[in-house]
């Protein structure tokens, strides 16, 4: 609805539409108006002739910066209109931009439910084809940045429209980095130089274009003086774990090793930890699994071993696995061990 058409906006055509149309009614004409956001919002829930109290009200509004739903929207105003006793003609004005995903929200609609002589006008304002371009994804490597360690960050852009070239800058705290020349929908790629420890503030910013609100992406470059890790299982299921990680541990690596029993996890907290190892240690119970897939939303790593104590149905509850378990095969023995050759005196 931000989107720039002349020296106007879609949301200003929107609020001029809706103008006319109630300027344009009668006395005797009743009108109830209803904004699709997220959810519903009554602007005049029940029907009124106050046609001048709902125009001011109309123009005082400013777009949200939210998702549009017009199926429950026009449900309301449906409603609405069965409370008009009188059989006359009843009208649904259904005024949006040309964005596909509000009518997403027609999947169940059903047109029997609509009010008898009722007819639905929809006015699709805008332009056929918006040309916009806006940074959609950020990609860190490494995904675990030491401190002194330099990061490549990758671009990724959504467009519409005529294709065209464009420029994207990388700002880290207030300072640019870089900027690039970019073909409209591609990406890019930058290198950071080595950041202190701590978190750093990153845009990507694009050149002013229709759609000014997206033109700029947000996003968090977060550095580590040391790498604490927390290991969750049995000692016979962590053994070989835990000695690995010491080998690689000390000052050079900066990681930090804490290993736990399962039963100890809900006295954590993950957030402290840069990864988080599960070795053999399901099932869990419900309370455990929600705290560890809210680290993994949050940007943790997880590192999951199966083992042997866990059941097909142990994996269902799981929301951040990479896939569905559908079954548990046994491997045979003569698989389990596999002799391992180096190609050459230092190999690592």
């Amino acid at each position: 609805m931000n989107y720039r058409v002349g020296r106007e906006t879609v949301w200003d055509q929107a609020i001029e539409s809706a103008v006319a149309l109630i300027e344009g009614l009668t006395d005797h004409d009743r009108v109830c108006v209803f904004l699709a956001g997220k959810d519903v919002t009554p602007l005049v829930e029940q029907l009124s002739t106050d046609r001048e109290g709902t125009v001011s009200r109309l123009k005082n509004l400013r777009p949200q910066h939210d998702i549009s739903r017009l199926g429950p929207a026009l449900m309301a105003a449906n409603a609405a209109l069965k409370e008009e006793e009188r059989r006359r003609e009843r009208e649904i004005h259904i005024i949006t931009d040309g964005q596909g995903l509000p009518w997403n929200s027609f999947e169940r609609w059903d047109a029997e439910t609509l009010v008898e002589h009722a007819t639905v006008f929809v006015s699709l304002l805008g332009v056929p084809s918006p040309e916009n371009t806006a940074p959609i994804k950020v990609t860190l490597d490494p995904p675990v940045i030491m401190a002194d360690m330099p990061v490549r960050v990758g671009v990724g852009l959504a467009a519409s429209g005529a294709t065209a070239d464009t420029t994207v800058s990388l700002v880290v705290n207030g300072e640019e980095i870089d900027r690039r020349a970019v073909t409209q929908g591609s990406g890019a790629t930058f290198t950071v130089p080595p950041l202190g420890p701590g978190a750093h503030a990153a845009t990507l910013e694009l050149p002013e274009d229709n759609l000014p609100i997206d033109d700029t992406l947000h996003f968090l470059i977060r550095t580590r003086e040391h790498l604490p890790t927390l290991c969750v299982g049995a000692e016979d299921a962590t053994l070989f774990l835990k000695l690995a990680l010491g080998a690689v541990g000390g000052d050079a690596s900066g990681i930090t090793l804490r290993t736990i029993t399962p039963d100890a996890l809900s006295t954590e907290t993950l957030s402290s930890y840069a990864c988080v190892f599960l070795c053999d240690a399901l099932p869990l119970p419900g309370q455990d699994i929600m705290q560890v897939e809210s680290y993994v939303r949050g940007g943790g790593l997880l590192v999951l071993w199966p083992g042997n104590g866990a059941r097909v149905a142990d994996y269902a509850t799981w929301r951040c696995l990479p896939g569905t378990v559908s079954a548990i095969g046994t491997i045979p023995m003569a698989s389990r061990t596999q002799l391992l050759r180096w190609n050459q005196p230092t190999h690592a």
